[in-house]
């Protein structure tokens, strides 16, 4: 939910830095730092005092015995905050000895400091060579880093010590702090003050939320699809959310590869939309380029995440009943994978156009008519006025309603609904490109008042 931090950073410095002002980049920085920090504690008390309510209000009473072990990697990642402010060097045997199960709650300030960090570096480290700033080789390393960290400290804490779900989050909290310090070191070599933390004020948290807020609305949206998708697989036995937990993880593994994408478009239209050498037709060259790369890269990935589990699922599990319930949605997980990079490159685009209204109401009228009125002939009832709903300067969509009004994915929920749900993996992907193939679209439209951030008002 709180990825509209990183999305708002890389908005914010991006703009920035297509205007070269990087004495404004510096201050957009030190301010959002301080807004993930506050953020972060914020969610340090609730998931310490309200993790549990949650996690038992989700898993059902069919599962209740899976909440100790949920609760656990809830509070994995306790002392991660005071590694990124006391010292990286702590030696993580000592905290274990202290405090072995209770780790995760304090890692929030600490994730999400990161996260403003890391958006920030992918921006400054590779958008203006101009100001000497070309270097994609900081956050990429950062990320191998990490992700080796992880990678071994769960084989040797899961596998060899014998920790379980809390060894593996400790390889995560581990490999987080390394990947947000990279990060911030790879700014402060830049000649930019990455501990610099400025609390804003009212009109800067103004222009914040005039970007975050639609976005946050967008990534609430989203998180409350999935939250539904986990209540109802939960709600229906050890085997439904067996099978809905391997194909979300495989997805979200798979998903993964299209934010390069998004991150792209977010780097670099700024620049040739609203900057200093601004070119509309560059920009629209970018995006049919990213385009492609996703739709060339969702095909390798459909292949391969629908082949693997159709001809290899005891990779996963041995259990037949579990198989079964994941092959009733191969096709549409098939649609889903296929289709998201070029999504990611679409919707990323239209955060860098700040076109965040559209965003925010194409995504919550996804929800609302996608996920909260499940039957068949009410949804397709709904979609037609949705297409009224979700416009373009009060023109509809088009007459088309099948690519209208859900998500990527909507693995095993019911089988009712595992075949319909192929009829809406392609909504945000076209309402995207409608958008952005409209004439007002912000890649064809002159009109630059749109971009003025203290226009704007927070959804």
């Amino acid at each position: 939910m709180f990825m509209f931090l990183s999305i708002a950073t890389s908005n914010m410095v991006a703009t920035s830095l297509a205007r070269r002002d990087k004495n404004e980049v510096q201050h957009q920085i030190s301010i959002l730092l301080f807004i993930g920090l506050f953020c972060g504690f914020l969610m340090l008390i609730l998931t310490r005092f309200f993790g549990s309510c949650a996690l038992t209000a989700f898993s059902g009473p069919k599962n209740a015995h899976l909440v100790p072990a949920g609760n656990t990697y809830v509070q994995v990642l306790e002392f991660e905050v005071l590694y990124l402010i006391l010292s990286i060097h702590v030696f993580i045997y000592h905290v274990m000895e202290k405090r072995r199960y209770k780790i995760r709650s304090l890692a929030w300030p600490a994730v999400l400091v990161g996260w403003v960090a890391q958006s920030a570096s992918l921006n400054t480290l590779s958008l203006s060579p101009s100001l000497g700033m070309k270097d994609s080789w900081g956050p990429l390393k950062a990320l191998a880093v990490s992700s080796a960290i992880n990678g071994i400290g769960d084989v040797a804490l899961c596998i060899f010590l014998g920790y379980g779900i809390a060894g593996a989050a400790w390889a995560t909290m581990v490999s987080q702090v390394v990947a947000a310090y990279m990060m911030i070191e790879a700014l402060n070599k830049k000649g930019y003050n990455a501990f610099a933390i400025s609390i804003p004020t009212f009109d800067e948290l103004l222009s914040v939320l005039a970007i975050a807020g639609p976005v946050f609305v967008t990534l609430t949206a989203k998180v409350i699809f999935y939250s539904i998708l986990v209540y109802f697989a939960t709600s229906m036995g050890t085997h439904t959310v067996a099978a809905h937990q391997v194909l979300l993880q495989t997805y979200a593994m798979s998903a993964v590869w299209g934010e390069p994408l998004s991150q792209t478009a977010q780097s670099f239209m700024p620049e040739l939309i609203y900057g200093v050498n601004r070119s509309l037709p560059k920009a629209r060259m970018l995006l049919k380029s990213l385009v492609t790369i996703g739709a060339t890269l969702g095909l390798v990935l459909g292949i391969i995440g629908t082949v693997v589990p159709r001809f290899f699922p005891n990779i996963f599990t041995p259990d037949v009943k579990v198989i079964q319930e994941m092959h009733k949605v191969l096709l549409p997980y098939f649609l889903a994978l296929a289709i998201t990079p070029s999504t990611h490159s679409l919707e990323g685009t239209l955060l860098a156009g700040r076109d965040l209204r559209f965003i925010s109401l194409s995504m919550t009228g996804c929800l609302a008519f996608g996920a909260l009125i499940p039957p068949v002939e009410i949804r397709f009832l709904w979609m037609w006025l949705g297409e009224l709903l979700v416009c373009t300067d009060g023109v509809p969509m088009g007459k088309k309603t099948k690519p209208l009004l859900d998500f990527e994915i909507r693995p095993v929920v019911s089988d009712d609904s595992n075949v319909e749900d192929s009829n809406f993996f392609q909504a945000r992907f076209f309402l995207s490109l409608k958008r952005l193939l409209s004439p007002n679209g912000i890649l064809y439209s002159e009109d630059l008042t749109r971009f003025e951030l203290k226009d704007m008002k927070a959804s």
